[in-house]
């Protein structure tokens, strides 16, 4: 692994030295601590992304390059991707639906349920494309803080995670969706209880006034795979539904509800 050793030490200098040049003329870097002899601490993701990428394109044809490393020969595929600093650097990566565990699990199930739902209208979609927040607020601040997941329902709203804070565990930050028709609302707490709602196989109606889950009709059936769901469910993470998934979302909405209109009516202005 000598050559991984050299390839960090060689990364660690040349982006410190970077970050050295860039604390002199931008007022969005701070002196803090990036390693051992070069103090210095980013306070936007946005740069150290474009550090990484800048980086790695610019390296020699020394084994390096987009997309895979090579060693005696062989190809190594790279590690991370400079846009998801969610991957350490070096870490291992995989072909894994998402950097959340639990999102990957239900990924699985879902590709086993084939075509059929397995909770009214809701389907994980590509992990991290546009959520909706780009039609409220231009502001890349405002809209890197929404990571979309799922269709919430056939009508085409979304869920997306909305990280509140800057925790990394992505399914520990409240879920949002954003509706179809307009507006933001908190729906849970957590992912987890996105998970617990789900197996109450209603649906989601979100309007201007916030999420709202509706209960089905008597004669309506359920999801195809919903009695599937239900078994994987406390199979693997040992969760029951609850009687109401409303009462998950109102938990929810005393935590984040406040904290989610304060956020937007910082961004979003009527026209």
């Amino acid at each position: 692994m000598e050559w991984f050793d050299e390839l960090g030490s060689l990364f660690a200098h040349e982006v410190s030295d970077e970050l050295a040049a860039l604390s002199r003329t931008r007022p969005t870097i701070s002196v803090d601590r990036i390693d051992a002899t070069h103090p210095m601490n980013l306070e936007t993701r946005d740069t150290v992304a474009s550090l990484i990428t800048a980086f790695v394109g610019g390296l020699p044809d020394q084994g390096i390059r987009h997309g895979g490393r090579r060693s005696c020969g062989a190809a190594i595929p790279f590690v991370g991707h400079p846009d998801d600093l969610s991957t350490p650097f070096g870490a291992a990566v995989s072909d894994a639906y998402s950097p959340v565990p639990e999102l990957n699990e239900l990924k699985e199930f879902e590709e086993r349920c084939g075509n059929e739902y397995y909770a009214d209208g809701f389907e994980l979609v590509e992990f991290g494309r546009p959520s909706g927040a780009e039609t409220y607020s231009e502001e890349q601040e405002f809209i890197d803080s929404f990571v979309c997941f799922a269709r919430a329902n056939r009508t085409g709203s979304d869920y997306a995670f909305w990280r509140v804070d800057d925790r990394p565990d992505l399914a520990t930050v409240p879920v949002v969706v954003f509706g179809d028709e307009g507006g933001i609302g908190i729906v849970a707490g957590n992912l987890r209880d996105l998970l617990r709602q789900l197996g109450c196989d209603w649906w989601q109606w979100p309007s201007w006034e916030g999420a709202q889950f509706m209960a089905p009709d008597p004669d309506d059936k359920p999801s195809p795979r919903h009695g599937d769901y239900l078994e994987w469910l406390k199979e693997t993470f040992d969760l029951t539904p609850p009687d109401d998934p409303n009462e998950l979302r109102h938990v929810a909405e005393g935590e984040f509800g406040t904290l989610l209109e304060n956020w937007v009516d910082r961004f979003y202005q009527e026209e």
